[in-house]
């Protein structure tokens, strides 16, 4: 069985890297607001990039499968503040971009890129209107629960509940 994944900001992060990881147990997932990502750039060490040569881990990347799981970044449209919780270096914020808006934005377009030579289906990119880096805000003004099981019910090959407007 494949499981469906979710992730809110450092949960994001993990849930990003567990399908780089073990993408043949994944189905879908779900990650909103991260704070960064690791980048599918093979010459960068992990988790920059992709290149494992130097990381202390114990798993190797299958790029192809990787991008074969449905992918989907959710972050709120005022999630731009510098905060404690926000991870910060020149080297971040040079690729990744200042603020987890930029972050989010700027992976699916990397992402992108290698969808776009015939690999699986690009992330999707989704925006909540007046919300910041607040779980809470981005459950009861945008619905968030809603918009995380619609995409897995889409990609369950199921008839999502609600038809909705992408921002971004």
């Amino acid at each position: 069985q494949k499981i469906l994944l979710f992730g809110f900001s450092g949960g994001a992060q993990f849930a990003q890297r567990f399908v780089l990881a073990h993408p043949r147990r994944v189905k879908s997932a779900v990650l909103v607001a991260a704070g960064w990502y690791t980048f599918p750039d093979e010459a960068q060490p992990y988790p920059f990039g992709l290149d494992l040569s130097e990381a202390d881990v114990d798993f190797g990347i299958d790029l192809k499968s990787v991008l074969d799981v449905p992918q989907h970044v959710i972050v709120g449209e005022l999630d731009v503040e510098r905060d404690s919780s926000l991870r910060k270096s020149r080297r971040l914020d040079r690729v990744q971009g200042h603020t987890r808006l930029e972050r989010a934005y700027r992976w699916v377009e990397a992402m992108g890129e290698f969808h776009q030579a015939g690999k699986g289906a690009a992330p999707t990119f989704l925006t909540l209107p007046d919300v910041g880096h607040s779980f809470t805000a981005a459950a009861e003004r945008a619905c968030l629960p809603r918009h995380v099981f619609d995409r897995f019910a889409r990609d369950a090959g199921l008839k999502p509940a609600i038809e909705e407007k992408h921002h971004g």
